[in-house]
């Protein structure tokens, strides 16, 4: 006889065993340890009772996740069939979604498929109901099995419900772990990939007018400006522009936001990291009511092109003028071959004077001076021969203090009259001539 004490204390292990498979998913422990949980929970009520809980796979077929009572045997004989309207209990209700009840496996129509895989076992009433998912679709079965023929009892009716809402609660538990792991996987997927490309990324929430807030940026974009994300992110965008860009910026914004359209502009930035040239994409994200809601931006650094096409430019500069002097220095051998001729001349007939004329003669001192400069200017002429061709010089020793009477003769036509005294060669003291250095020339 069963008094009220001991019926209030199994009320109580059963209401504690409850709690303590409800601990275990909240807890994250493995569903197939909670679902075992589960059956041996109501196993437990009568010692003549065999549960199984049975799960559906995309295809329809059944896998036993915990039957830690049933005939090894008789597992594997159906492990894998295919659900329908004559598949078992366990099957018939998966393809239903519904509860079927069999009192005599041996004359159900339902078993009609099956029944030589479960009567060699002693297994004749099996009772299962579906476990389905918000979305309708049916997850598992839990089924009870006993040896005789049979209908459930009430009681046994509230340990089904009870042992069906543990299993959805452990089922719909594990697939928003899943859910949560596939997405945090999928969010750290989508950081790895904005963070390998090279372009800056920025995200935006639109918390009202004129208010765009950054919510996520990217490695590049840090890299680009020289700030590290918690210095970006939460920030409002018109907080972080300088006065000069604020309302053009704002505006391009705005623009986007009620055209629908993408922008993009070009922008010389000021960064921690110096400036920058950026080309900027903008692009507006809008919800099912045509709200604008967020922005993606994407900055293309164009300054090492910039500087690129800058140092590019500059070497063109220098090339033309390295063109102008050669080709200035052509046309001055030439002009120097010919005056050389020219001077050739004068020097020759200063000569043939010179030979002529007697030695006292009055105006002979004319003649030397004019054969003096000829010297002079044939010997500037030599110069700028060899500074102007282009073949292989020679090299030889020579004084150094000729060539600096040579390079202040040269010097004396580019300097202002005021800066070169008349004496500034005499006032030049290269040593004494046992001391004078010597040098290779080129």
């Amino acid at each position: 006889m069963v008094t009220e004490p001991s019926m209030h204390r199994a009320r109580n292990t059963f209401a504690a065993a409850q709690r303590a498979v409800l601990e275990a998913i909240a807890f994250g422990r493995a569903q197939s340890e909670v679902l075992r949980m589960i059956v041996e929970l109501i196993e437990a009520q009568s010692p003549d009772m065999m549960c199984s809980i049975i799960l559906i796979d995309e295809e329809g077929r059944i896998h036993h996740a915990a039957a830690p009572h049933l005939p090894r045997e008789y597992i594997d004989s159906i492990e894998g069939a295919k659900i329908g309207p004559q598949a078992g209990s366990c099957g018939t209700a998966a393809y239903t979604g519904k509860p079927v009840i069999v009192a005599d496996i041996a004359t159900h129509p339902a078993w009609i498929k099956y029944r030589d895989f479960a009567l060699p076992y002693g297994l004749r009433a099996c009772w299962s109901t579906p476990i389905i998912a918000p979305d309708g679709k049916v997850l598992a079965t839990f089924a009870m099995y006993y040896r005789e023929i049979r209908e459930p009892t009430a009681e046994e009716m509230e340990w089904i419900e009870v042992a069906t809402h543990l299993a959805y609660v452990a089922l719909i538990s594990e697939r928003a772990r899943a859910s949560e792991v596939e997405v945090r996987r999928g969010e750290t997927l989508r950081a790895v990939i904005l963070d390998s490309v090279d372009d800056a990324i920025f995200y935006i929430d639109v918390e009202g007018e004129g208010l765009y807030r950054f919510a996520w940026v990217n490695k590049a974009f840090t890299e680009l400006f020289g700030v590290p994300p918690a210095e970006m992110v939460g920030r409002f965008l018109h907080e972080l522009l300088p006065e000069e860009i604020r309302a053009a910026t704002l505006e391009r914004y705005a623009t986007a936001a009620r055209t629908h359209q993408r922008q993009s502009w070009e922008l010389l930035m000021q960064a921690r990291t110096g400036e920058k040239y950026g080309e900027i994409i903008l692009i507006p994200l809008f919800d099912a009511n045509g709200r604008c809601t967020n922005f993606v931006g994407t900055i293309h650094d164009l300054t090492a092109r910039i500087e690129a096409e800058k140092e590019r430019v500059s070497l063109q500069a220098r090339l033309e003028q390295g063109q102008r002097m050669q080709s200035l220095g052509t046309l001055a051998g030439g002009i120097a071959h010919d005056f050389n001729n020219i001077l050739a001349a004068i020097g020759g007939n200063t000569d043939l004077l010179l030979d002529e004329v007697p030695g006292d003669w009055s105006s002979r001192s004319y003649l030397l001076e004019i054969k003096k400069a000829s010297v002079r200017a044939s010997e500037l002429v030599r110069q700028i021969l060899a500074f102007s061709r282009s073949s292989t010089p020679n090299h030889e020793v020579f004084d150094a203090r000729i060539v600096t009477d040579e390079a202040l003769q040269l010097l004396r036509a580019t300097l202002p009259r005021t800066s070169r005294p008349a004496s500034a060669t005499r006032r030049m003291h290269l040593g004494s001539k046992a001391t004078r250095p010597s040098f290779i020339r080129s």
